[in-house]
């Protein structure tokens, strides 16, 4: 008898359960941004949801909530209820980087269910122009020379930009000491002037500056060349191995506990809306890659990436209050 009851328990649980992926979603869901609205993590949310509320039928609303570098917003997900009406647009800078800066982890992997990344893009190494160098190796030739100080820029401590710095600072074994601004706009006008050597930005970022002869770019991020810039190597090809997970990502994630015909659909929909041409387009014109994967490859991804990022912050003693 008891297990003619546990059988038919889980039956009904398992028919409740798809019973409610059917009629998912049937009130607004909100989608949280853990960032000001503005920026190109905001933008692509409402992009996203935008596809999302034309293809399952209710509004998909995009709520900014912002604060402690992205963190407040996490938080407040992975403390939601896991029934699908509570999602994060996050990027992994406020999703796995800025976790690592705290002393306590507000949040952890295990809270999340990760459902779809949309896209990453890598990070651009460009020089000074008055850096003889053309190439990662002459670069780091002119590193090495006694008495050459260089010194690298990035859009905050603790930023991708930063991290990346550290991280190729350690594997080409040259000295650079690291200075924080208030975004990547005033880096790149330092590097234009020379007080700064070196920076890692976003293609998109640095690009209209590298075409207008103001600064150089010698390599990118990630496992691939990017068809904006399809004559700059990736650091893996200038003979730096372990960058090639090291990217900016965006995505979109549930709280954990989603079940998971509820987690089916949304994965298949947000796969789908990365396919579109237009947002195709528009990631492509960002000198992005488009994914629009699965939650189980979402998944790998974070946890491939966590360790690189955590031994950056630990070996440079990087936290959010220095």
């Amino acid at each position: 008898m008891r297990l003619v009851l546990q059988a038919f328990f889980s039956l009904a649980f398992a028919t409740n359960v798809f019973a409610q992926a059917e009629s998912y979603p049937n009130r607004p869901v909100r989608v949280i941004v853990p960032f000001a609205a503005g920026g190109p993590t905001d933008a692509y949310a409402r992009l996203m949801a935008e596809k999302l509320q034309a293809a399952l039928g209710q509004p998909f609303i995009v709520e900014n909530k912002a604060g402690a570098t992205g963190t407040v917003g996490g938080l407040a997900v992975a403390t939601a209820a896991p029934d699908g009406y509570t999602l994060l647009f996050a990027s992994n800078s406020s999703h796995v980087i800025s976790p690592l800066l705290q002393n306590k982890r507000p949040f952890e992997s295990k809270d999340f269910r990760p459902l779809s990344m949309l896209l990453y893009y890598p990070l651009y190494l460009v020089v000074n122009n008055d850096v003889p160098a053309k190439t990662v190796a002459e670069f780091v030739a002119h590193g090495k020379q006694p008495g050459k100080g260089l010194n690298f820029g990035s859009p905050g401590t603790g930023s991708g930009g930063h991290l990346v710095g550290e991280m190729f600072k350690g594997a080409a074994s040259i000295n650079a000491v690291h200075v924080p601004y208030r975004g990547v706009g005033p880096a790149q006008v330092d590097l234009m002037a020379g007080q700064i050597q070196f920076i890692f930005d976003s293609v998109l970022g640095s690009q209209q500056l590298v075409d207008a002869g103001k600064i150089r770019g010698i390599a990118v991020t990630g496992s691939q060349r990017l068809p904006r810039v399809p004559n700059i190597p990736t650091l893996k090809e200038s003979g730096y191995d372990g960058f090639e997970d090291v990217v900016i990502w965006l995505g979109m994630l549930a709280p954990a506990g989603l079940p998971e015909p509820i987690a089916a659909k949304l994965e298949s929909e947000l796969a789908k809306a990365a396919r579109l041409p237009d947002i195709a387009k528009r990631v492509a014109d960002s000198s992005s890659i488009i994914v629009g994967g699965s939650g189980a490859e979402f998944a790998t991804f974070i946890e491939r990436e966590t360790p690189t990022w955590e031994t950056i912050i630990k070996k440079n003693n990087i936290s959010a209050g220095n």
